[in-house]
């Protein structure tokens, strides 16, 4: 119905204050969540269908359920309800017609088709269907009890077999990929793990050729390889019951780097990763303060050494993995979706939002390769918000709701400039100070347009400063 970004940002979930969570499970019963969330579908469905005029109609009715329900149970502002809102919007994005799963606790002996002609081959390419027949495909174990109990989710990422070719009959089958992955994820993950995780293995598979000439298989850390992976996610997230503060991207072999790609690139999407071969030469882990890391063995020791010094950063190492040891730090680590700090580097927009914190635009007039950066820092005491951003930095948002402030109370947002080398020279100015409102038709709009800085929330307002 929405793409795959905008239904991961409704997915996964945040820690709010208990009492928040209590209040919240008194005040919104079943049979009005249930109305609530059939009403949201129809809203996102018309909306995709491009029906504005319905759609608006369809806003108002729910506007008006959403009054009389605060006036029955004497709410207030329900938007003001974090954690129901979560809930609201996670069920609204579950299919219609699930994919038809087995909860054996073990990987079957075909993998799942998790979207047909996902990637396309042109008419001229027929051949390539015996390499690469188009879907995407995963291995998928989901444990016995998954009806009943969410449990973690492990995004398996098999080493990939770095294959080029001047013709397409130099390269190996895709049933042969199929079949090497399948031996690959029986001997990576025991069955007593299977029993307490879900795992999904896409299945990298896919050939392609710019010239007709030569032919090759990407990569994961590729534009390929990272649709593949959110493809995967997708499935998992639409059709399973998960724990959406759980969900973790494992790294095999040449897939390690990739998995650190990933979290930097994504940072309020994992709540962590495995990381079981080498680490990449560049990248923004300054991005991945809020992530989980466990390295395995003797080629991301390095890495962890570097990384490990600095503050706010949580990597350990263990030498072996085994299935308890993992499935002991899959329970142990949690993703919070909304937390006090937020730091991100960035080179490209794309990648320039993480949890409730966008950069909306650059200077491109700046000749320097620094990446632009930006750190936002919550004092809920206060509510006060304080933004430093790098001279790159020309336009930022921040998206609000009452996990991360009381939006009830007047909130400031603090500007200052990095202190650069003399501390003295550093701007700090109030760029806003007032009450922000919460609204029904931003909650949801920033999320069917994929518009918030964070995968796992639900936002009512926002605050945007131009520099």
């Amino acid at each position: 119905m929405v793409s795959l970004v905008g239904m991961l940002l409704l997915m996964a979930t945040a820690t709010a204050p208990a009492a928040a969570a209590e209040d919240a499970e008194l005040q919104l019963r079943a049979a009005d969540l249930k109305k609530i969330v059939g009403s949201v579908q129809g809203y996102f469905t018309l909306l995709e269908e491009e029906k504005l005029a319905k759609a608006k109609k369809e806003l108002e009715e729910l506007r008006e359920m959403l009054d009389k329900l605060a006036d029955k149970q004497k709410l207030g502002d329900p938007l003001s309800l974090v954690p129901e809102w979560r809930e609201i919007l996670r069920q609204s994005f579950i299919v219609e017609k699930p994919m038809r799963v087995s909860a054996s606790g073990a990987f079957g002996s075909k993998p799942v088709v998790v979207q047909e002609s996902y990637f396309d081959i042109s008419k001229d390419e027929k051949e390539a269907k015996n390499y690469y027949d188009g879907d995407l495909k995963a291995f998928l174990s989901v444990p016995r009890d998954s009806r009943s109990k969410a449990h973690p989710v492990i995004l398996a990422l098999h080493p990939t077999v770095q294959e080029q070719g001047v013709s397409l009959k130099s390269m190996r089958k895709g049933s042969e990929v199929v079949k090497t992955v399948k031996e690959w994820v029986i001997e990576t993950y025991p069955k007593e793990l299977l029993e307490s995780a879900i795992v999904v293995a896409p299945i990298m598979d896919r050939v392609f050729t710019d010239n007709g000439l030569v032919w090759s298989r990407p990569v994961w850390d590729s534009p390929e390889g990272m649709e593949g992976t959110f493809g995967a996610v997708q499935m998992v997230m639409q059709n399973l019951n998960l724990d959406p503060t759980r969900i973790f991207i494992d790294g095999h072999g040449d897939a390690g780097p990739a998995a650190i790609q990933f979290c930097s690139r994504f940072p309020g999407l994992l709540a962590g990763a495995i990381i079981r071969g080498p680490t990449p030469n560049e990248v923004l882990f300054q991005n991945c303060r809020e992530s989980s890391f466990l390295m395995v063995g003797s080629e991301p020791k390095a890495f962890h050494d570097l990384w490990s010094k600095e503050e706010g950063f949580d990597l350990a190492h263990v030498d072996s993995l085994d299935a308890a040891t993992l499935g002991q730090w899959l329970q142990e680590h949690s993703k919070e979706f909304c937390p006090n700090r937020v730091e991100i580097h960035a080179h490209e927009l794309s990648y320039a939002s993480a949890y409730w914190l966008k950069i909306r635009d650059f200077d491109r007039t700046l000749e320097s390769r620094d990446p632009a950066r930006i750190v936002g820092e919550v004092n809920r005491e206060s509510n006060e918000i304080t933004v430093t951003t790098s001279p790159k930095v020309k336009q930022f948002v921040i998206y609000l709701n009452d996990a991360l402030v009381d939006l009830s109370k007047p909130v400031k947002v603090i500007h200052k400039t990095e202190a650069g080398d003399n501390p003295e020279e550093q701007v700090s100015e109030i760029r806003y100070e007032g009450t922000k409102a919460r609204n029904l038709k931003d909650t949801l709009e920033f999320t069917f347009n994929q518009t918030t800085g964070n995968f796992g929330e639900v936002f009512v307002s926002d605050i945007q400063v131009e520099l």
